[in-house]
Order: structure tokens, then sequence, then C-alpha cells
């Protein structure tokens, strides 16, 4: 039987909404599907009853399903499996009773925190979980629990017949939308003297990527239930057929610093890792390199991208306009003849939720390398490691109401590792050591943000990326070493990549992929105690948070693919 996967989204409430000058928060739950790997149908609330019958999975939010109760728990019943979100009116189905529920004052705050109780669903989650949406409390009656908010369950599963019932008592969607993108920059509120991306944040804790972990909780209770593919977030090794244990990233920005260009783009070169660099008009809006510079700098494998000026000619704390964005866009387009791919701003300015990027969008600009790791002050937060928007995974940003909720074609890269590994001429070589174990636990794609000007004058700098490079090389790991370029254009393909009529019979999986990638993807699959026999592409097991997974190699194009397990 071929099956899919889906969501169910309310258009009239979400029109309603938006009407009234408010977020229909949900549909973020297409952004947490695509960074799982998942290819899933949306489909209007309306019309639930025409897809049920070819679903295996669907993903409900906060709505009134009462109206479908009896269709969903036969669905169930039958071996469907169900995720949902404060969704009302069929908690019999997912084996509670509604108590009550906690409500959020502030759309843009944290409501409290989920305590897990120790599941097999848990290897990846290290503390707490931040709920940023109301909370609906129950009563577990012939439910597990999985976690708890105030003592009540918020978290449950079901096992009914031949399909489960997993229910979160918290909006998902809303919840991971207001912690990667955060809260709209309109005032200082770090009292840092500047509006810069930094007073978007919203955690308290930024010590883990906490939707990250979560992200890797629903994975593992997907693959408790069912052989599922997923397109596996990191790329495959050089277009070799190899899994990377995390992708580094290496980029910086020359703040218009003449003479420092050639030595760190030589230095990065002699250890044979990649380089971005931003360059930064200056006050005159002069540029510290030529169109001849700019040229040889890319031949030597450096990227050379924008770096917005919003510092001179600005009184702080200060937003700034489209047309700030424009000046500075039109006038590096024509003197380098390049479209930047993926830019940054200097001391990391930003202004509202999401304009800047539907600004730098609109000129084709691809992403922003920018949401920073750490909480402002200190005014340059370097050597610390942190995940102040709770993610490492690039992500795409979506608009508020104005524009109907829509996703923007344009990622931001946040930064994970800043200036890290020395202070001053000291080398720190504890900080690298964290630094690549937490990349490689949690199998991230993982920014090393180094300025040109450091790489160029401090040798405790270019020790520190040495650093780098022997600790990966001492713990055996495959590192995919990149740039802010070639990451924003890899995600941005994978996400347009699919996969679809996934058909498992006897001992037979076929599926279709659609890979947009130019550099192929991977395609993970838990198999649990089967073992592969053969398939038709190229393959390798790997061990992921715990579990072993399938991997295999899938080529840009059309693909069908076929896969033998033993019974």
């Amino acid at each position: 039987m071929i099956f899919d996967s889906g969501y169910v989204i309310n258009k009239k409430i979400w029109e309603q909404e938006n009407t009234r000058k408010r977020n229909y928060w949900w549909i973020y739950i297409e952004e947490i599907l695509g960074r799982l790997g998942m290819s899933c149908k949306s489909i209007d609330i309306e019309n639930l009853d025409n897809h049920l019958d070819s679903l295996r999975i669907l993903f409900l939010g906060p709505d009134d399903y009462g109206k479908y109760h009896h269709a969903l728990k036969n669905w169930v019943k039958n071996g469907g499996i169900l995720f949902g979100f404060n969704s009302s009116s069929i908690d019999e189905i997912f084996g509670n009773k509604f108590e009550k529920k906690i409500f959020l004052q502030n759309p843009f705050s944290i409501n409290g925190y989920l305590n897990f109780t120790g599941n097999s669903f848990l290897s990846s989650i290290k503390g707490k979980f931040p709920v940023a949406s109301d909370v609906n409390l129950v009563t577990s009656i012939n439910s597990k629990v999985l976690a708890c908010f105030r003592n009540f369950p918020v978290i449950t599963s079901r096992r009914f017949h031949n399909g489960y019932a997993f229910y979160f008592g918290f909006d998902i969607a809303k919840t991971f939308w207001v912690i990667n993108q955060g809260r709209p920059v309109d005032m200082d509120y770090d009292g840092d003297g500047y509006l810069r991306n930094g007073d978007g944040i919203i955690l308290k804790s930024i010590r883990l990527p906490v939707t990250d972990e979560f992200l890797f909780f629903l994975q593992n209770i997907l693959c408790s239930c069912l052989m599922i593919p997923l397109i596996y977030h990191l790329p495959p090794l050089n277009d070799k057929d190899v899994v990377p244990d995390a992708v580094f990233f290496y980029g910086g920005d020359d703040e218009s610093t003449r003479g420092i260009h050639f030595s760190a783009c030589e230095f990065m070169k002699g250890l044979s890792l990649p380089y971005h660099i931003n360059i930064m008009p200056d006050k005159n809006f002069e540029f510290a390199i030529d169109g001849e510079e700019f040229r040889k700098l890319e031949e030597n494998n450096t990227e050379i991208s924008l770096h917005y000026n919003f510092m001179d000619h600005f009184t702080h704390p200060a937003g700034f306009t489209e047309d700030d964005v424009g000046k500075q866009t039109k006038i590096f387009i024509e003197k380098f003849k390049k479209i930047p791919v993926c830019v940054n701003s200097h001391y990391l300015r930003w202004t509202g939720w999401y304009e800047p990027a539907l600004w730098m969008e609109k000129y084709n600009i691809r992403g922003y390398n920018g949401k920073i790791h750490f909480r402002f002050p200190p005014v340059n937060p370097v050597n610390r490691i942190g995940f102040a928007f709770g993610t490492s995974f690039p992500f795409f940003y979506w608009t508020d109401y104005t524009y109907e909720n829509k996703k923007i074609e344009f990622v931001d890269l946040p930064i994970t590792f800043y200036e890290c590994g020395y202070s001053g001429e000291k080398l720190d070589s504890g900080k690298i050591e964290r630094a690549v174990e937490l990349a490689a636990n949690y199998h991230t794609i993982s920014n090393f943000f180094y300025h040109p000007v450091y790489i160029a004058r401090f040798d405790s700098c270019r020790k520190a990326i040495r650093k780098i490079v022997e600790i990966a090389d001492r713990k055996n790991l495959k590192i995919l070493h990149s740039t802010p370029d070639r990451v924003t254009q890899w995600w941005i393909e994978r996400s347009k990549s699919k996969i679809s009529d996934i058909e498992l019979k006897n001992n037979t999986m076929t599926f279709n992929v659609f890979c947009t990638a130019r550099q192929g993807i991977a395609v993970r699959i838990y198999t649990g105690n089967k073992k592969i026999i053969d398939a038709n592409f190229p393959f390798k097991m790997k061990k992921l948070h715990s579990k072993k997974f399938l991997f295999l190699f899938i080529p840009h194009g059309e693909n069908k693919v076929k896969i033998k397990f033993s019974l």
C-alpha cells in the first residue's frame, strides 16, 4: 500500500487571523517538517475526510476536531499515526482527559518548561524544553506520559490497536517560530545601545540547541512507529557515498579593513579549508578591495559577499530601511558584477522581525549569516559557545500577517562558534574541544566565525583554527568543510527535494525521490532489526542518537528507490 504524510491547516481561520492582524502560527509546522526531512502534503481541515485513507502519518494543530472524532479514531485504530498539538475535542483518542489551559500572556515569551520522563525517545534531550504557546494540561487515562508541565501530563503516547496517537499539549509550530526567528527587533531590549538581532532573543538558557533536540525527539518517535524515509539534514561528504559527522562552515567580515584578505585566504587555503569574507563599505561607501582583488580571492577558494554597514550615518539605537539595504546592495553589484549569496551586517544590526530578509530577497540574495550565538552585552561576545535562537540548523524566515504568514526564500545561518578557541593571544583548546564535540554529537551544520583581520594578525586565532582540524582528525570525525554561500544554496535545494509514493510490501520498500540538490542528498531510514539485502542506490549504515540508520545516497534528478530487507 502506498502511503503519504500530511498536516492539517484551517484556511478559514488563517484568513480570519490575518484579517485581525494576528499570525496563523500553526503554518510554521511546514518549516519544522522540512527540517526533519519529511515530505508532507498540506490538507485543509474542510477536506480532511477525503484524505484520511491515503495517509499513514498526520499532524494536527490547534483546532477543534470534534466533527472528525469518529473518523480519526477509526483511522488510528486501522494503523494511522496521529500527532496532535493543542488539538481539542479528541482527547479520548489520545487516551487523555482535558484538565485546564495555561494561557501565554505575551506572544514572544516563554510560558514554562517541559520536564521529560524517562522514556526510549529521549536519547537526544539533555534538559528542559521551553514552551512559547498556550498549554493544554490533561490527565492520563490510558496513555503513557512522556513529559509534564507543572506536574500535569503534556506529552503522552498511546498504542491504539494498529495505530499510535501522540498528544502534545502545546503549539510546537509557534514555539519553534518565536524561538528561532526571535521577537521583532523594535527596541533596544538588551540595553547595549543598538538595534541588533540579539534584541530578538527570548530564551533564558542558551547552552543547548533546544529546538534541535526536540526535532530529534520527534524523529525518534516517528522511527519507533514506522520505517519512513527522511531527507537527511547534512549533504553527502564531497559528493562521495559518505555520511559526514558534521558540517563546519567558515566565514567572517572584513569591517572594511585593508590589507588582510589575502593573508587570511592563504592561511585557510594552507589548511585545505574553504573560506568566505563579507566585505563592508566604509562611511564613504568604498570597499577595502577592488574588482581585481575580488576576482583573485574567489579564484583562491574564498567566497566574497556583502557586509552591510548600518552603523555609519545612523543615530543609535535605530533601525534601517529598505532603501538602506537597496543602496548598499546596488553598490556591491555594480562594482563586482555579482549578486551576493549569503550576507551579514556590521554589529549584526537588524530591524523588525522578518523585513530585512524580505528586502534582501528582492535582490536575489539568499541568506544571512548572523543570528548571534550569545546575548549582548558584551558588545562582541568572542570565545563563547551558545545557541541563543535555539538551533544550529539553517532556517527560512517567515512573514507576519501583513504578508499572510508566507515563507521567504531566504535562509538564516545561525552563528554557533564565534572567534572560538582563543582570547587575546591565549589559545583556549578546551573551548575548541567542546565546540567540536557538540557539533559531532548533534551532527550539526556549525558556523565557525573568524574575522579575516584576526586570522591575519593574531597567531592565537590561527592556532585555534588549526586546533579544529587537529581535534576532528584525532577523533576520526568525517567533517564536510564548507562556506556560508554553499550551505545556503544546499539548504534551499534540500528544501525543494521531495520523497513520494512510499510503499512497503512484504520485504520490499519503494519510493520516489525528486532531488534538486546538485551534490545529491542522503535519505535515512530507521530499519530496526531488519537487515538490508539489497538496494538500487549506494547505501551505508550509521548510528545516530543511539539508533542505527540506513543511509541511501541519491543523485540529482528523479529517482526510483527500491530496498529489499530480510524478513
